[in-house]
């Protein structure tokens, strides 16, 4: 084989890795967003039906004070630039579409994660059968 197809290789290595990486990087925040709705999932069940529940609030700043909430309406950001009010079971049921939705990607991004270290593993195979000097060349 060539040194050509021994840098089309390497270059093949590169970019699976990248890939790799940008998989993990997606999993992570997939799983952060899985555990951030699951808090409020429980949050909500938790708490709606009470009258008016005292809870501290970080403001930022490293600043929390105490506040009085009642979860007859909620807000409910569905996108950056949107917000929408909602009562309680109506945000349930939102926040456990999305949970489901969060799932789903998980696994899928398993899969792609499996399906190109998988890839990775062949362009490894490839580029050690280039490297490897053949018997008749050893003298």
């Amino acid at each position: 084989m060539s040194e050509e197809q021994a840098q089309q290789l390497s270059a093949a290595l590169n970019i699976l890795d990248r890939r790799i990486s940008d998989i993990e990087k997606n999993q992570e925040r997939l799983k952060i967003l899985i555990i951030s709705l699951t808090n409020a999932i429980e949050a909500i069940k938790n708490l709606k039906g009470k009258d008016k529940t005292d809870v501290l609030m970080d403001i930022g700043g490293s600043v929390i004070v105490p506040a009085k909430i009642s979860f007859e309406k909620i807000i409910l950001r569905v996108s950056p630039e949107v917000a929408i009010e909602k009562d309680a079971a109506a945000t349930l049921n939102y926040l456990e579409m999305r949970m489901k939705e969060a799932t789903v990607a998980l696994t899928d991004n398993d899969t792609a994660r499996r399906n190109t270290m998988a890839q990775l593993e062949q362009v490894h195979a490839q580029l050690g059968n280039i490297m490897q000097p053949k018997p008749d060349t050893i003298r």
